[in-house]
């Protein structure tokens, strides 16, 4: 259900539609961390996916932060290469 609304927010994005994209990536990442835990690669994904939709909109500080977060989270997760 998750990839499915993960899947919706990114056509959304590529519409055009960033504010009702970033809703959803919203609510996907927040039951993401609350389901598999912040350092989960799924978790990581979504909040990649919502750090490059704040990007589109002009959110660059936001998106920096979270895309900072999401890779010292790979990192841990998967190592460094």
């Amino acid at each position: 259900t998750l990839t499915s609304t993960n899947n919706l927010a990114g056509v959304l994005q590529n519409q055009g539609k960033y504010e009702e994209s970033e809703m959803i990536y919203r609510r996907t990442l927040e039951k993401r961390e609350r389901i598999r835990g912040p350092d989960h690669p799924n978790t990581l994904t979504s909040a990649n996916n919502l750090a490059l939709v704040l990007k589109h909109q002009g959110k660059y500080t936001e998106s920096e932060i979270i895309l900072r977060r999401t890779l010292d989270g790979y990192q841990k997760a998967l190592g460094p290469d």
